[in-house]
C-alpha cells in the first residue's frame, strides 16, 4: 500500500465501502452528490465498531465546506481542501500500520470482506 495524505482518501472511501457495503454518499446527481461529499461528515454504519471508523475517518478526512463550493471564492476552496489534506494520514505506511494493529486485535467473523482487506494491505 503507497500514497501520499493527498491520495489516502479514495482508500479511506474504498475501506468505508467494503466494511459497510455501501458509499457514505449516494445521489444519481454529481452536483448533488459532490455536495454531500463536500459539506456532510461521512456517518459510522453500526456495523463499522468506532475503533475502525476513526481510522477509515481519518484517511478520508475532509474539512467540511460551509456552503455548496459554486458560493465560495477559489482561494477558500483551496484553503479548506488543504486544510482536509493536513488531517490525513501523513502517508500510506501509517495508515498501514493503524489497519493492521485494528486487524490483529480484533476477532473477524466474516472471513470473505476481511481476508480481502488483509489482502488489500499486502499491495
Amino acid at each position: 500500500m503507497k500514497g501520499t495524505s493527498y491520495k489516502l482518501a479514495p482508500a479511506g472511501v474504498t475501506l468505508y465501502e467494503m466494511f459497510a457495503g455501501s458509499a457514505p454518499w449516494v445521489d444519481c446527481n454529481a452536483e448533488i452528490l459532490l455536495n454531500l461529499q463536500l459539506t456532510y461528515p461521512m456517518k459510522r454504519p453500526s456495523r463499522i465498531d468506532e475503533s475502525l471508523f476513526s481510522i477509515i475517518a481519518r484517511a478520508a478526512y475532509k474539512e467540511r465546506f460551509p456552503l455548496p463550493p459554486k458560493r465560495l471564492a477559489a482561494n477558500v476552496i483551496e484553503a479548506i481542501l488543504q486544510q482536509g489534506i493536513a488531517n490525513r494520514y501523513p502517508d500510506a505506511e501509517t495508515m498501514r500500520n493503524d489497519l493492521t494493529k485494528y486487524l490483529e486485535s480484533h476477532p473477524m467473523p466474516i472471513a470473505g470482506r476481511y481476508a480481502r482487506i488483509k489482502k488489500w494491505l499486502s499491495c
